[in-house]
This record gives C-alpha cells, sequence and structure tokens, in this order.
C-alpha cells in the first residue's frame, strides 16, 4: 500500500508525465467506509511514465484501485494496472 504522501507525490509525477490523464469509473464499491474501485483511464504520455518513453500515442487502459478511509481521509491506496498493454499501445503501428 502507499501512504497518503506517496499518492500526493504520485500524483504528481502522473500529471507532469500525461497531463490530459483521466479516470473514468466504471465500477464503485464501498465497504465499511473504504473503496474500491475499477477505472478506464486514458492519456497521452509527454514524459517517460512507467519506464515507457513518449510516442505521440494516447492509451487507454483498466486499473483497480482500493483506498482506506479514515475519520475522513485517504490514509492508504493500493492499484494494478497492466503496464505491458500501456507499452503495447504506445509501440508504433
Amino acid at each position: 500500500g502507499h501512504t497518503r504522501e506517496d499518492v500526493v507525490e504520485s500524483l504528481k509525477a502522473l500529471t507532469s508525465a500525461v497531463p490530459d490523464f483521466k479516470w473514468q469509473i466504471e465500477e464503485l464499491f464501498t465497504v465499511n467506509g473504504d473503496i474500491a474501485t475499477r477505472l478506464r483511464d486514458t492519456g497521452t504520455p509527454v514524459k517517460t511514465w512507467l519506464g515507457l518513453e513518449p510516442t505521440g500515442k494516447r492509451v487507454d487502459f483498466t486499473e483497480f484501485c482500493s483506498y482506506k478511509v479514515r475519520e475522513g481521509r485517504f490514509t492508504e491506496m493500493r492499484f494494478l494496472l497492466d503496464v505491458s498493454t500501456i507499452a503495447q499501445q504506445l509501440q508504433a503501428r
């Protein structure tokens, strides 16, 4: 899992590398204040991201996230995305 500070830093890095990054919520569940989501993510990397060089191609992929919420604040985040699918989408065609 990632701490709140880790999440803030990763979001700063993400928006720097993929300025038009968008999350679309496809499913959202809550259990005892915790949140789980299935997201559709899109964007066009302009800097190295996830160890992948930008190619001008747009990416479109599924991400799964879970968040722990305590006293009204996000305290932990876990996420899963398929980097190999992203790499394939960035390859020149």
